[in-house]
C-alpha cells in the first residue's frame, strides 16, 4: 500500500513541475517578444534560468526521494513520466540560457 506521505511528495512534485513549466513559458515569451533586451534585463533573465534549473533539480531530488512499493504500478509510471518531464524541461531551460548567453556575448 502507498504511504500517504509518499503520495503527497509525488503530488507536490507534480504541482511544482507544472509551475516551473509555466515560468519557463513566461520567460521564453518575454525573451521572444522583446529580443533587444538591455544588459540588465539579460542578466536578470540569465539569473531566472539558473534559478529554474536549480528548482528543477530540487524537484527531481524530491521525486527521487519518493519510495513506492512494487505493487504501485500507476504511481511508478507517474514518477517516471515526471522525471522525463523534468529532464525535458531542464533541456529547454538550457536552450533558453544558451540563447541568452549568445545574446550577451554579441552585445
Amino acid at each position: 500500500m502507498l504511504d500517504p506521505e509518499e503520495a503527497h511528495k509525488l503530488q507536490v512534485a507534480k504541482l511544482q513541475s507544472r509551475d516551473l513549466a509555466a515560468e519557463l513559458d513566461q520567460l521564453s515569451g518575454q525573451i521572444n517578444s522583446n529580443p533587444t533586451n538591455s544588459k540588465s534585463e539579460l542578466t536578470s533573465s540569465l539569473k531566472q534560468t539558473v534559478s529554474l534549473l536549480e528548482r528543477c533539480m530540487q524537484c527531481l531530488e524530491l521525486v527521487d526521494s519518493v519510495r513506492l512499493p512494487y505493487d504501485c504500478e500507476s504511481e511508478r509510471a507517474d514518477r517516471k513520466d515526471l522525471v522525463d518531464f523534468l529532464q525535458d524541461l531542464m533541456v529547454k531551460v538550457d536552450v533558453v540560457k544558451a540563447k541568452l548567453m549568445q545574446t550577451t556575448v554579441t552585445e
